[in-house]
């Protein structure tokens, strides 16, 4: 459902830039919790490790839609673990 909307709203004009940063809040959203909780690195702004979070499904997301044969739930297993990584606090 969210990559059909992904597409339907980045093909509608003006409307990918408004559903970008609603995508971004809700992913601050978690990223803010997850640092409150101490679980979430603190040396980035949290806007940038949402943003980063969610070029990640993006890409994998884009990857998906354009090989018929990409292993969506492998590829998707391993974005979440690199993301993971990346984003736990030190």
């Amino acid at each position: 459902m969210v990559t059909a909307e992904l597409e339907r709203d980045f093909a509608s004009s003006g409307a990918g830039a408004a559903h970008d940063h609603r995508f971004h809040v809700e992913l601050l959203r978690i990223v803010t919790a997850g640092i409150e909780a101490g679980e979430v690195r603190s040396d980035y702004p949290p806007l940038f490790l949402a943003q980063m979070i969610g070029g990640t499904y993006g890409a994998l997301v884009r990857f998906w839609r354009q090989d018929a044969d990409y292993d969506v739930v492998g590829e998707f297993d391993r974005g979440a673990r690199y993301v993971a990584e990346g984003i736990a606090a030190r």
